[in-house]
């Protein structure tokens, strides 16, 4: 993996950009330490457990994890933890991100096209410089509206169908132990 940063200029073969992404955007590959990166989580809305280095070093094994950070004028807008695991045998090798990657920054607007380049640099570097499969299960609501998948399929993913979806709960920890019980299924 690299440690050093890389210009954005067309991250997807095929398109042209239509700003110099090199003077806007650029990206990092494993530059931050475990807990530099999970200082940098906590600057994220959509961050989660998945994402944070514990987890993934306890998960996948802390060689197998590669993070990268998207920023815009030097401060990071995006990032994903991902776990790259090799089947040698195979010849192939796969790049990993589940519930990410992270791009609602607290306190400020939510922007598709900062989602929209983290997925561009994630495909650049790690589908198209590493060539490895890049498998991403996203983090959304149940209810969400459909544009982020519209997002992922402008940067070039497609949907696999076959694959099972998960689902994401949310529920309010200020309620009390008592409050929480009564309003979950009575099967649980």
């Amino acid at each position: 993996m690299s440690t050093t940063a890389r210009p954005l200029h067309n991250p997807v073969p095929g398109q042209q950009s239509v700003v110099d992404y090199s003077t806007v955007f650029h990206y990092e590959v494993d530059t931050l330490k475990p807990a530099d990166w999970n200082l940098l989580l906590g600057q994220f809305s959509d961050a989660v457990i998945q994402q944070s280095a514990a987890f993934g070093a306890l998960r996948w094994g802390a060689k197998k994890i590669s993070n990268i950070v998207l920023y815009e004028h030097d401060e990071p807008v995006a990032a994903a933890q991902l776990a790259i695991v090799s089947m040698p045998l195979l010849g192939v090798g796969i790049a990993h991100c589940k519930f990410g990657p992270m791009w609602r920054r607290r306190g400020q607007p939510e922007r598709s096209k900062i989602y929209l380049e983290i997925l561009k640099v994630m495909r650049a570097e790690y589908a198209v410089r590493s060539g490895l499969l890049l498998r991403l299960k996203p983090w959304e609501l149940p209810h969400a509206n459909g544009q982020l998948g519209m997002l992922r399929q402008k940067a070039g993913f497609a949907v696999q169908p076959h694959m099972p979806l998960y689902h994401t709960y949310i529920i309010d920890m200020s309620r009390s132990i008592e409050q929480l019980r009564a309003g979950s299924h009575s099967k649980w």
